[in-house]
């Protein structure tokens, strides 16, 4: 079921990519030499032009392509291969590599894939498998791996064969792949490469087969659409070239301009032709179309979501993956419209990039695309009072406030205790000498009674006697 709304998914999208609409229709595509052909959206991978794409064709020096993407798997660009017999009799294009001669790994795989060198591909391949033959299970292994399901290979640099084939479709996969490669894309887009002087052998300089990078000859100048230019194309990156009787001129391009990147294919056309076939082709697309930016993968949203009984109660959010759309050239980006779609509220804990709601990307009120929202945070479990939706940081100022108020309490306690304590003993004491001075008092009486008492009875008093 999801294979086929997968399917259903891409319908839509090709609908979109060559819109009915006649406001926006494409112009007519031009005339070309070549049998096959496609234009691609690099960034979207939407075709937006294909003829024949899946008809059988001979490759020729494409194939390099997979030779090129195992040898940055797999070499180590450091080392040294030693040429034998059977790679100084390969036949074609080559850089003339003798036997015994001694050359880098680096220098053999910029050499082929820079000027389709056939000898550097039959050392690259020995010296990776063992053998040719051996190289080649690996090439097709590849394939298999890529997804591509009518291409076989048998040599390793692409020269007729029989059953050495692929088609228009498949070395469009095939190189998509390989320029995801960081390394392959920096050798490709090379105009030249200087091969450094080696045991057997002054220093070479190898100059691109592919003339819409670097080439500026006049005696390679071509008509497109009857204008007579050179091959040169702004914008170019790469990605190589093939040619043999059997295959013809093949061509597999790709340039960029004001962001947007196109690929062409280019199969059985001639020698030159290929070149003017591309040109057409890649003005064609870039006339047409043009590659926006729906959404930034990393982008923080104004929205958050509400988390219940956590540290914190909401989470910010933010999107996963970059979105990209081919649109026509003159439409204006407002046909492109998001809308997002939140979970209402999570439960703690909440780790950071989980899933919490979808951006979904519209074309005209069409649904085109899609990706994940992020929380932007981890939310671990709040404390008692997340209960109520209070967050920790409140719940501590809460708790804080709370001890204070105690321990001011306390404080207070204490001191009204200390006071009214000074208070009772200053009372006893005041009791105390008032007892005391009524005591004194009291006993002052009794002596001046005593005397008095003395006196009238006796005549005198103690105190006479005492005299």
């Amino acid at each position: 079921m999801k294979r086929i709304l997968s399917i259903l998914l891409a319908a839509v999208i090709m609908a979109s990519v060559f819109p009915a609409m006649p406001s926006y229709a494409a112009s007519e595509v031009p005339k070309l030499e070549a049998e096959s052909a496609m234009v691609i959206d690099m960034t979207t991978g939407d075709v937006l032009y294909k003829l024949n794409e899946n008809e059988m064709r001979y490759p020729a020096s494409t194939t390099k392509m997979v030779t090129g993407i195992l040898a940055i798997e797999k070499l180590d660009f450091k080392s040294t291969l030693t040429a034998d017999q059977e790679v100084a009799a390969t036949l074609g294009t080559s850089l003339k590599l003798k036997d015994g001669e001694e050359i880098n790994a680096w220098d053999a795989l910029n050499a082929m894939m820079v000027g389709s060198c056939n000898d550097c591909a039959v050392l690259i391949a020995k010296a990776i498998a063992g053998s040719v033959y051996e190289f080649v299970n690996m090439m097709n292994a590849k394939l298999a791996e890529i997804g591509v399901t009518a291409t076989h290979f048998t040599n390793p640099h692409g020269l007729h064969e029989d059953d050495h084939y692929s088609c228009a479709s498949d070395l469009a996969k095939i190189a998509m792949y390989c320029m995801e490669n960081e390394t392959f894309r920096q050798i490709v887009r090379q105009g030249d490469y200087t091969v450094p002087a080696t045991n057997k052998t002054e220093q070479r300089v190898v100059d691109s087969t592919n003339l819409l990078i670097k080439d500026e000859n006049d005696t390679n100048r071509i008509y497109v659409d009857n204008v007579l230019r050179y091959c040169k194309y702004p914008g170019v990156f790469g990605i190589k070239t093939g040619y043999t009787k059997a295959a013809g001129g093949c061509l597999i391009s790709a340039a960029e301009k004001d962001g947007t990147k196109i690929m062409c294919i280019i199969l059985k056309s001639s020698s030159m032709g290929r070149f003017a076939d591309s040109i057409k082709l890649l003005d064609w697309g870039f006339n047409n179309f043009r590659t926006i930016q729906c959404t930034h993968a990393g982008d923080v949203l104004e929205d958050t979501v509400a988390v219940k009984r956590g540290a914190f109660n909401k989470v910010g959010v933010k999107i996963r993956d970059d979105i990209f759309y081919t649109i026509p050239s003159e439409a204006s980006d407002s046909i492109i419209t998001t809308r997002l779609v939140l979970e209402e509220s999570v439960k703690a804990p909440v780790e950071e990039g989980q899933v919490l709601g979808t951006l979904e990307v519209y074309e005209s009120g069409l649904k085109v695309g899609a990706t994940d929202v992020l929380a932007t945070d981890t939310v671990e479990k709040g404390g008692i009072l997340s209960i109520f939706g209070i967050e920790d940081a409140t719940a501590r100022k809460i708790w804080l406030g709370i001890t204070l108020f105690i321990f001011l309490l306390i404080a207070a306690l204490a001191a009204y205790v200390i006071v009214k304590r000074r208070q009772i003993a200053r009372k006893k004491a005041a009791r105390a000498a008032k007892l005391k001075a009524r005591q004194e008092a009291e006993e002052r009486r009794r002596q001046l009674w005593s005397r008095s008492y003395d006196q009238e009875k006796y005549g005198r008093t103690f105190d006479d006697d005492q005299k």
